[in-house]
């Protein structure tokens, strides 16, 4: 690989400024956190009069430092949801604005408590990405009640099956062979207790560069539904007639192999060892 397709392809799999914000700024602000809030409680328990001049300062210096994170966060939020960067990498990426709308309403869907929305939150800004630059892949509605979505991806030649709320099916008006749009991202290695041979079965078209995929339902987080709904005629008739007799078969042979739609979210707490985000390759 010459010099300059090392440095074009290191500019294109580069670590994303809102991936930044949402994980790791997030995590170095806890940290400090703790660590002032740690230093102030026991320089109080050492000497409080001795110490409460240092300790005041120490609060200070805290609410600086909270002020600063959340200013920035607030600007890169409203910067890339309301701007999403388009980006190479995809052989077909969907070219699909977010809704922030939307997901706030998701939001309050799939996250029940303080500590689960926050942990969605932090995959707002990857969900604004993958709904631009995803790949973008065949899916259609196997069954309405419950709600079960079947993803194609030709990069593995087989399908993924998703679970939704029911109640998604009425919003969008969604019936049993609807074809609908997914956008996926692939990933070298498989997820914790997810991953190819589980549930993914990949077919004698697969490319083996990949060991899971994650996809997403763009049609419930766009901004134009309409559009949404038409990205499905953007995709070969061809590739339509393969996804469909994959996705029908894998539908009757797995029905139970399934994946939360947005099981993603929650890995912090169902144990998975691997952060989603920065092995991301579309």
């Amino acid at each position: 690989m010459s010099l300059k397709e090392t440095l074009e392809n290191e500019k294109r799999h580069e670590s994303d400024l809102q991936y930044k914000m949402s994980h790791q700024f997030t995590y170095i602000y806890l940290g400090v956190s703790g660590v002032l809030v740690a230093a102030f409680l026991i320089l109080l328990s050492i000497d409080e009069k001795r110490f409460m001049g240092i300790g005041i300062a120490i609060l200070i210096l805290w609410g600086i430092l909270t002020i600063a994170f959340l200013t920035a966060f607030s600007i890169i939020k409203r910067r890339i949801m309301t701007k999403p960067q388009e980006k190479d990498g995809a052989k077909h990426p969907a070219r699909i604005k977010i809704s922030p709308k939307k997901y706030n309403e998701l939001r309050g869907i799939i996250a029940h408590g303080t500590l689960e929305k926050g942990r969605v939150d932090l995959y707002r800004f990857f969900l604004t990405d993958q709904l631009m630059n995803g790949d973008l892949q065949p899916a259609m509605v196997m069954s309405t009640s419950p709600l079960r979505i079947a993803v194609y991806s030709d990069e593995f030649d087989g399908t993924l099956l998703l679970s939704f709320p029911d109640s998604f099916a009425s919003s969008y008006d969604l019936h049993e062979g609807d074809r609908l749009a997914a956008t996926c991202a692939y990933y070298a290695q498989a997820f914790t207790n997810h991953g190819a041979g589980k549930d993914i079965f990949p077919g004698p078209k697969t490319t083996g560069k990949w060991a899971d995929l994650l996809p997403v339902i763009p049609l419930f987080l766009a901004e134009d539904e309409a559009a949404a709904r038409e990205k499905v005629n953007e995709l070969t008739p061809e590739l339509w007639e393969h996804a469909s007799a994959d996705m029908k078969r894998h539908y009757e042979n797995f029905p139970d192999r399934v994946r939360e739609g947005f099981w993603f979210t929650r890995t912090m707490s169902i144990g998975m060892d691997r952060n989603p985000i920065y092995e991301a390759e579309r």
